[in-house]
């Protein structure tokens, strides 16, 4: 095999790198710990989420980009590289909203009577008078 060949060989094998776990820790500016971030492996359907102490866990190679995400704080992005720990801290933003919807499920009662109609009839049947003795 030649130098080109074995040149080939050597970036070809690089290019396939193995997954690895990454661990890190996500925390506000307080170094409170931050649950439910989404951290998602950028360009793929790999993803977590932080766990109530901020903690996660994901497989990525060396060359992939991690992206954390949270409603109310600005979204931050880290390269893997050689690392296996990535701790991120996330800073609150404000986020305008341009339309607000508000829906109401609106529920009617009906009021319905059930009722009996009672008549009495007058008693057309008499009773016989009986004489005792004689």
């Amino acid at each position: 095999m030649g130098l080109l060949g074995l040149t080939f060989f050597v970036a070809s094998a690089g290019a396939q790198q193995a997954p690895k776990m990454v661990r890190g820790q996500v925390t506000n500016e307080q170094g409170a710990p931050i649950p439910n971030v989404q951290v998602a492996v950028k360009g793929t359907t790999t993803g977590t989420s932080t766990n109530s102490e901020g903690n996660y866990f994901v497989r990525a190679t060396d060359d992939q980009v991690l992206q954390y995400r949270l409603i109310g704080f600005a979204p931050e992005e880290r390269l893997v590289g050689q690392r296996t720990v990535i701790n991120v801290q996330l800073r609150r933003t404000v986020t305008k909203l341009n339309e607000v919807v508000t829906t109401a499920l609106g529920q009617t009662a009906t009021a319905r009577e059930i009722g009996t109609l009672f008549t009495t009839a007058p008693s057309t049947c008499s009773s016989p008078s009986m004489s005792i003795g004689g």
